[in-house]
């Protein structure tokens, strides 16, 4: 499993710690100001101001599922955008994921008010995110899913598939209570960050070379950031200390060198 990165283990310490008040406290809660609230939103509540931010600290309290699902997920992909989004760049990359995801949610209550009402809660956009933004950068990274062996672009196309499915069915009322939405702003967040849109250009060709010249540049660095806090942490806690991501990358970088 990969080293969690400062922030993300604040986080993640934060939503189990959030969870158990939820869950001791309940049915009242103090966290119920923290749910964004699209409908109150729109009938201007300064109540609902909080849920702007908030609502991606909040698990459901009566199944603890939605809380180690987001919990694995975001430990397993968060870390590499923290090293690539270093300090308070990773929290930035927070802040426009979880605004973005309020403002899709928003937009979508004022244009279906009948179908998007709803209170959210929940880290699966930032999850999401996290996993859209490694897709883009690591397409090829293997993960290990009991059985099977799947690359990282791979689960997010599948994963971004059965949101697709769930939004659409959330209009005929059959959206299973999942807030595909701001999953789905989660994908397209964390892809346009970490610059996968340039698989897939529209504008003419001079922009489409400059952007790949600017995409190749930051996979340079972002590779050279890698190498070198891989290279740190032998030096500190020896080759053993090593994630099985991490010795893979190690040996790509190595045969490029050669």
């Amino acid at each position: 499993m990969t080293t969690l990165t400062p922030y993300v283990r604040k986080f993640l310490v934060l939503w189990a710690v959030i969870w158990i008040l939820s869950f001791l406290l309940q049915p009242s809660t103090p966290f119920y100001f923290f749910e964004l609230d699209p409908r109150g939103l729109a009938q201007g509540q300064l109540s609902a101001i909080p849920g702007i931010l908030g609502y991606f600290l909040i698990h459901d309290r009566h199944s603890i599922l939605h809380l180690l699902l987001n919990g694995w997920m975001f430990a397993l992909f968060a870390p590499e955008m923290e090293r690539i989004f270093p300090g308070r760049r990773f929290l930035r990359f927070t802040l426009f994921v979880v605004l973005f995801g309020a403002a899709i949610r928003f937009l979508l209550a004022v244009l279906f008010p009948d179908v998007f009402h709803s209170r959210v809660i929940g880290g699966s956009g930032l999850t999401m995110a996290c996993l859209a933004g490694f897709a883009a950068l690591f397409p090829g990274t293997r993960f290990s899913f009991f059985l099977f062996e799947v690359k990282a672009l791979t689960l997010f196309l599948v994963v971004l598939s059965f949101d697709l499915v769930s939004f659409f069915l959330t209009f005929g009322g059959r959206g299973g209570g999942v807030a595909a939405d701001i999953h789905l702003a989660g994908a397209l967040a964390g892809w346009f960050l970490c610059a996968g849109f340039q698989k897939y250009p529209l504008p003419g060709k001079s922009k489409v070379a400059r952007w790949k010249a600017d995409i190749r540049r930051l996979r340079e660095g972002n590779a050279r950031r890698r190498l070198d806090m891989i290279l740190q942490k032998i030096s500190t806690h020896g080759i053993g200390s090593l994630s099985k991501g991490e010795k893979k990358f190690l040996e790509e970088e190595s045969r490029k060198g050669r």
